[in-house]
C-alpha cells in the first residue's frame, strides 16, 4: 500500500499535469492553486495528514507552497515517484 506522501506527490502531479501552469523560464517547475483540504478530499486523507506530509515533500526539495499555490520541480517530482514504485 502506497505511503500518504507518494499518494499526494502523484496527486500534485495529476493536477500539475491537468490544471498547472509552467513558470517561466524554467520549464521544470509547474505552479498548481489548490487547497490542502481538496487535496485531503480527493485522497480521503485529513487534512492534518496532507500538511505534514506536504511538509515533508517540502524538506526533500520536491515541492514548495504559500498558501494555496504550490511549485512542484518536475524532474525531481518524477524521479522521487519512478524511485518509489
Amino acid at each position: 500500500m502506497p505511503h500518504a506522501g507518494d499518494k499526494i506527490a502523484r496527486i500534485l502531479m495529476y493536477m500539475a499535469d491537468q490544471f498547472g501552469i509552467f513558470l517561466r523560464p524554467y520549464n521544470n517547475r509547474l505552479e498548481l492553486s489548490v487547497t490542502q483540504q481538496e487535496i485531503a478530499n480527493a485522497l480521503g486523507l485529513t487534512r492534518e495528514t496532507i500538511n505534514v506530509e506536504i511538509k515533508k515533500l517540502e524538506v526533500k526539495r520536491l515541492i514548495s507552497h504559500s498558501r494555496k499555490s504550490y511549485v512542484l520541480y518536475v524532474e525531481r517530482l518524477r524521479k522521487y515517484l519512478d524511485d518509489n514504485s
